[in-house]
């Protein structure tokens, strides 16, 4: 789908200004549907989804595939003026995709527990809107909260999975440390390409794009561990950001998500 949407997404609207609502009708809107199709044939036809957190598990594997077709037709296009355009990429439009991908399969997690449509069309359009703000205006700020979202929301629906598991955090905390490094290594490496292949190496460092944006990512990441630093994996407890005044839920929603904890808890002890 990727690799058709593009070519009669240029003929479509190549003519308009690349603002908001071309990104929006070019970007949002197709774009969060190609990427939503994997899951929905996924949940249609297996069983592999079976708790909330697949939902966004295979929402962020889906966004990782689409990025990786669409980064290879950026790298073309820019492969003569812009050497750093894989560290670019590899930045903030890869966390954009999964979040706003994951946050329209969170809707359609809502919809199979409710069988209520506003939840497939409400998340659809927010995630579009954000696909779409972002490409229009870059927005650091959106992308920084994105990542705080996406974190904790992960961790809030562990917290209520079936197969909870304590064993398994120590696990998941290694995790962690093992995507963090491999995100290190990979922007050094791309330090070393710029500095010997490119005529990148005649201009500071701190100007270059790609830096900018690690230099982001690792503060929203570091910003996250402090607000998150008393908060823990717990069983049954869902706080995106840890205090329920603040929890970016609707009381219905956070219901559902009562119900949906009670409902199994309640098998698992008969």
């Amino acid at each position: 789908c990727c690799f058709l949407w593009v070519p009669i997404r240029d003929q479509l609207f190549g003519g308009l200004n690349e603002g908001f609502i071309y990104n929006l009708l070019g970007a949002g809107f197709p774009e969060e549907i190609i990427k939503i199709l994997p899951v929905i044939i996924i949940l249609k036809r297996t069983k592999y989804i079976n708790e909330p957190i697949d939902y966004l598990i295979y929402a962020s594997s889906s966004a990782l595939g689409f990025a990786f077709i669409e980064n290879i037709d950026y790298i073309y296009d820019f492969k003569e003026s812009s050497p750093n355009i894989i560290a670019c990429r590899s930045l903030l439009p890869t966390f954009m995709l999964m979040t706003c991908s994951s946050i329209f399969a969170f809707g359609i997690f809502f919809f199979q527990e409710t069988g209520k449509i506003k939840y497939l069309i409400g998340f659809y359009l927010f995630a579009s809107f954000n696909h779409a703000l972002y490409n229009a205006y870059l927005s650091y700020i959106l992308i920084f909260f994105s990542i705080i979202y996406y974190s904790r929301l992960m961790r809030s629906l562990l917290n209520i999975s079936p197969f909870y598991d304590e064993k398994k955090i120590i696990l998941l905390k290694k995790g962690q440390y093992i995507l963090g490094f491999a995100f290190i290594i990979l922007h050094v490496i791309n330090v070393v390409f710029i500095n010997f292949y490119s005529n990148y190496f005649k201009t500071e460092i701190t100007s270059q794009i790609w830096f900018n944006d690690f230099i982001f990512i690792l503060t929203a990441f570091i910003f996250h561990k402090i607000v998150s630093r008393n908060l823990k994996i717990n069983k049954g407890e869902f706080k995106i950001l840890g205090k329920k005044r603040i929890r970016l839920l609707s009381n219905l929603q956070q219901i559902v998500i009562d119900n949906y904890y009670a409902k199994f808890k309640d098998i698992n002890e008969i």
